[in-house]
């Protein structure tokens, strides 16, 4: 006898207070260069409204010495809309080992999340930021 259980209902991300920026779209690397391709969505939290200035995607080498940074500029998030989309595109000829979504007022707010990225030898691997200290994953 096999059991069904259907589901249904809306989910919503994120799940916890916190607001989130994540990338959304295609990074590739090939013959040591690099391409990012799609948006940045702003998820709004229970935390409140929230606007985010400065924010880059800068990209990392192994060392974690930065290679470049991508000025997105300002998004924000309110209750009434969301996610908030910003669209990216970015290309370099160097391959970053870390790329990492960060913005000096994601450093001071407490209720920001960002992603970061690392390659793993195959592909780009999706980790949570929520501070200047964590931004490689630790």
């Amino acid at each position: 006898m096999v059991e069904l259980v259907v589901l249904s209902g809306c989910a919503t991300y994120p799940s916890a207070h916190d607001h989130v920026i994540v990338f959304n779209g295609e990074m590739t690397r090939t013959e040591g260069e690099f391409r990012m391709n799609g948006t940045l969505n702003f998820y709004l939290g229970t935390a409140g409204n929230r606007t985010i200035s400065n924010l880059t995607v800068t990209l990392y080498d192994e060392n974690r010495q930065q290679i470049s940074g991508f000025d997105v500029g300002t998004i924000s998030v309110n209750g009434t809309r969301g996610p908030v989309q910003q669209r990216v595109t970015i290309e370099s000829e160097t391959a970053p080992t870390y790329v990492v979504i960060e913005s000096p007022d994601v450093w001071r707010a407490r209720d920001v999340q960002t992603s970061g990225y690392v390659w793993n030898g195959d592909r780009y691997e999706e980790y949570t930021v929520a501070s200047l200290e964590n931004r490689f994953g630790e």
